[in-house]
């Protein structure tokens, strides 16, 4: 049985019962929250000199199947 409490203590017609109904549309399902860890930069570099390989890891999980949001 699927209990949805949120539902059942939100008035009907309630401002909050469309945010529900986008987020049971889009975001259904288990979400698993996702961390990148990196090395640390070797001098001379930083992160801002490498922020290009950076943004590569962050198109990488753009491009994931498997990632509904980035």
């Amino acid at each position: 049985m699927d209990f949805q409490y949120d539902r059942w203590f939100t008035p009907s017609g309630h401002y909050i019962q469309t945010y529900l109904d986008i987020r049971d549309e889009y975001f259904r399902g288990a979400n698993f929250p996702v961390s990148v860890y990196t090395k640390e930069p070797v001098e001379p570099n930083t992160y801002f000199t490498l922020q290009d390989e950076l943004h590569d890891i962050f198109q990488a999980l753009v491009d994931e199947e498997y990632v509904s949001n980035v």
